[in-house]
């Protein structure tokens, strides 16, 4: 959503563009690839019964969004956990950026520090795994300006599912240290994010 009256540039309409990768070969998680190129081929040698032949590289593209409309800074999320214990992560110092889908079908977490304890929440046994699920999340809080309380500065509240409908999923990407939401049916909407 704009923070002032639409204008020409999709910038200054509070559309924020993810940074984009444009190389063709994937990131290395690690700093030592040979490793982890080891260690692969140690898994398979053992799943298969017998020394890998070949590595092969594979190219695949991905198709990620060019443009988000920025709705404002994460503060919060209240999320419950599968073990059914409600937790609050709360962001603070370089908060991530709230953004939404130019159709509003789907929010986003941009930059900041997204890094998740896993430990301290209880889901480490979920380890080694590059994506985890975190777990329900009932309520997000975001800090932004919006026209109809005359651009001051606030906190806006968002209960998920509070007029019906289903919670969206927290999950994390534990290679990049950064949060998603999976499933919900919140929209969001002029007036903000809606069930």
């Amino acid at each position: 959503m704009a923070r002032r009256p639409p204008a020409k540039t999709a910038r200054s309409a509070g559309a924020h563009r993810p940074k984009k990768r444009c190389s063709s070969k994937p990131k290395r998680a690690h700093a030592n690839p040979d490793k982890e190129e080891k260690a692969a081929g140690k898994l398979s040698a053992k799943f298969h019964g017998r020394a890998p032949r070949k590595i092969t590289d594979i190219t695949s593209e991905r198709v990620e969004r060019y443009a988000l409309a920025e709705l404002g800074r994460l503060i919060e999320l209240a999320v419950i956990l599968p073990s059914g214990r409600s937790v609050l992560l709360q962001f603070s110092g370089r908060r991530p950026r709230v953004a939404s889908s130019p159709e509003g079908g789907q929010l986003y977490f941009e930059g900041g520090d997204q890094a998740l304890d896993l430990q301290k929440l209880g889901l480490s046994k979920q380890l080694p795994k590059d994506h985890v699920e975190i777990g329900a999340v009932h309520k997000i809080v975001y800090h932004t300006s919006k026209k109809f309380h005359d651009f001051e500065p606030g906190d806006y509240v968002h209960e998920f599912a509070e007029e019906g409908g289903q919670l969206p999923t927290l999950a994390y990407d534990a290679l990049n240290k950064r949060l998603f939401l999976i499933g919900g049916t919140y929209q969001t909407r002029p007036e903000g994010i809606r069930n």
